[in-house]
């Protein structure tokens, strides 16, 4: 509602009522504040680019780490395919004959055995014969580790099982000497 006074013939002045200024008022802080929210929101938009941008570098610094590494595994496991040679044997004869087969020295060599020999033979010479076994390694190759894998439990038989833990304990003795 605008009032008017007149002051003569021709001359209107307008006077704002009290609404209409605090109407003009809110309008003005209205506009004031989508104007800090429009600011504030291209702050917050920046920051999140720039985040953004350092979150992509470090991933791309991350990938090309994975793909070094990777690149090494794969020379390892090349490596590693060239120089493991795995033999398989059954028996106490079988073990007897590829190790006098090998023709270069080893680093390390596993066994395990003895599983399939206690099914038919005393525990006790099975490890005599496994003791023989190990000192012909230690002489033919000086350096070489050896490594025994103790038989493990058998449930297809009690006595084969009671076997490998008495044949067990024995090469805890032999190991110890």
């Amino acid at each position: 509602m605008i009032l008017r006074q007149n002051r003569g013939p021709n001359t209107a002045l307008s006077v704002p009522c009290p609404l209409e200024r605090e109407n003009g008022e809110l309008k003005c802080k209205i506009q004031h504040i989508n104007h800090e929210t429009t600011l504030e929101k291209e702050l917050m938009k920046n920051k999140l680019e720039t985040k953004c941008e350092l979150l992509t570098q470090k991933n791309k610094t991350q990938s090309d780490k994975i793909n070094k590494l990777d690149l090494v595994l794969g020379e390892i496991n090349k490596e590693m395919e060239e120089s493991v040679h795995k033999v398989t044997a059954y028996t106490l004869d079988e073990t007897e004959k590829e190790l006098q087969n090998l023709e270069s020295e080893p680093n390390v060599i596993v066994l395990h055995f003895l599983t399939n020999e206690l099914m038919n033979k005393n525990p006790n010479d099975c490890v005599d014969r496994m003791t023989r076994m190990c000192d012909y390694i230690r002489t033919r190759f000086h350096n070489i580790k050896i490594v025994i894998s103790l038989p493990t439990p058998r449930s297809d038989s009690e006595d084969h099982n009671s076997n490998g833990q008495l044949n067990n304990s024995n090469e805890n003795q032999v190991q110890g000497r």
